[in-house]
């Protein structure tokens, strides 16, 4: 049942148009151009629409999602509500009245005198949600195939002690073929009591072969391999893999190489995630430009209700710009987090 008493603002509502015509067009509530007063009214379903008409009997549609709806504990719409908020563009000056309509009913506002003056006029950023990306570590499973992993081997033998890595030339082809792209290897060799580096290689395959010298009674392994990956998500994902592995000397001549090899670590580099930025405008006349310039670090241009990636420093600059035929304001923002937990750890402070 759609209802005629406003429970928001002043602005009457009637359930006739003889009631509403008695007051006479030459009466009319004093407006601006590009908002109308506030109101709630009682309805029950989520379907009005409304108007503006003028007394000259034309007519202007106005957006139907300007219109929000209450409802009550059980889930059941109570109230249409129209905030005051900006129009999208300035109505020509006139005498008009709202007809609301939910279905077969209709009510009319009392006339408004829609005048195009200059008020104090606001606007503000938010933060409509926040996104975190989570990992993705568990889609690489299928890429540890232990017949393609780095393997290592040592063998003391003719006096000296040899290490040598072999499998990453294989490795390197099972990621390609399951479409990682941006591939970079990393091997590094260390006397593991000293940490003194014995060798250090950033190509596919590591030395064939690589003496230790016999005062080392243990190396230490370290390899990395990081790229880039398209993950269900839909987002390339960044990863690195890592191999750490101590081995100890050979206690004896040995007439077979010593295998070791282990699956390796994952760490999905792409973390943080992305900020839904939307304007609001408290704005009475018409609107000329909105700018929204997001610095992450460099500079771009976006619209509000776009999503902005968060940056790995932490922050984001955010300067939003709007001219009206009555004003311009310029507001700059710093949007900080913990990059480790966005969602819950976002402040948008204005500067």
């Amino acid at each position: 049942m759609l209802g005629n008493k406003n429970k928001y603002g002043t602005l009457p509502f009637f359930s006739t148009l003889n009631s509403l015509e008695k007051c006479g067009c030459s009466t009319g509530v004093l407006t601006p151009c590009a908002a109308l007063p506030p109101f709630q009214l009682p309805v029950n379903d989520q379907n009005a629409s409304w108007r503006l008409v003028n007394c000259d009997g034309s007519d202007q549609d106005l957006d139907d999602s300007l219109l929000t709806y209450i409802c009550d504990a059980d889930g059941n719409t109570v109230v249409v509500q129209y905030d005051g908020g900006y129009l999208g563009s300035s109505i020509p000056e006139g005498k008009y009245y709202i007809e609301l309509k939910q279905g077969d009913q209709i009510c009319y506002s009392d006339y408004l005198n829609l005048c195009c003056f200059c008020l104090p006029e606001m606007t503000q950023i938010k933060i409509a949600s926040c996104q975190e990306i989570d990992s993705c570590c568990d889609e690489l499973e299928a890429l540890y195939q232990p017949n393609f992993l780095p393997r290592m081997y040592s063998r003391f033998n003719g006096g000296n002690w040899w290490f040598y890595m072999l499998g990453q030339f294989f490795y390197n082809n099972t990621l390609v073929s399951n479409g990682v792209t941006n591939i970079v290897w990393n091997h590094q060799l260390f006397d593991n009591a000293t940490n003194a580096p014995l060798l250090f290689n950033s190509g596919i395959n590591f030395a064939f072969t690589t003496g230790v010298p016999l005062t080392t009674t243990a190396v230490r392994y370290e390899g990395t391999v990081t790229f880039d990956l398209l993950c269900a998500d839909g987002i390339v994902h960044t990863f690195q893999l890592t191999i750490n592995e101590i081995i100890n000397q050979p206690p004896a001549t040995q007439t077979f190489w010593q295998f070791f090899s282990s699956t390796p670590a994952c760490e999905d580099l792409t973390g943080g995630g992305s900020f839904v930025i939307e304007s609001i405008l408290g704005i009475f006349s018409q609107l000329n430009n909105e700018i929204i310039q997001i610095g992450n670090p460099a500079i771009s241009t976006i619209i509000s209700g776009d999503s902005v990636a968060a940056d790995p420093d932490g922050t984001i600059s955010i300067r939003h710009e709007v001219r009206t035929d009555c004003n311009t304001i310029i507001k700059n923002y710093s949007l900080t987090y913990d990059i480790g937990d966005i969602c819950n750890t976002y402040e948008l402070i204005e500067n």
